[in-house]
């Protein structure tokens, strides 16, 4: 009869999987994060064209027309939104702590956006 140490391979196995688990989680974050700096971006840009100090009445209309529009257009981002949130929530199932406090903040700055 002999007997098999099947310990130490279970022990490996389970190492390979939380790091392999952990590597996820990891690239589900980054995923949100560039995600939330994409999406506040276009915030960003819109903002910039609205406050815009027109130098002539073309311009003027231009950005009247623009205003116009960005209802449509923050509706499309609220879509996208949703899933970046979705993805933070994920996230928070997971108790994952972001290392910098200014990327959990992104999430609230992007849910408040619109």
């Amino acid at each position: 009869m002999f007997q098999i140490d099947c310990k130490s391979i279970r022990t490996t196995l389970a190492e390979k999987h939380l790091k392999i688990a952990k590597a996820e989680v990891e690239l589900i974050a980054k995923q949100a994060r560039l995600n939330a700096n994409k999406i506040m971006l276009e915030f960003d840009n819109k903002d910039l064209k609205i406050i815009a100090v027109p130098l002539n009445i073309e311009e003027l209309s231009e950005i009247k027309t623009y205003m116009s529009q960005v209802p449509n257009e923050i509706e499309k981002l609220g879509m996208e939104i949703k899933k970046c949130t979705d993805i933070y929530d994920m996230l928070n199932e997971f108790q994952y702590a972001f290392p910098d406090e200014d990327d959990a903040d992104k999430r609230w700055r992007m849910f408040g956006s619109p």
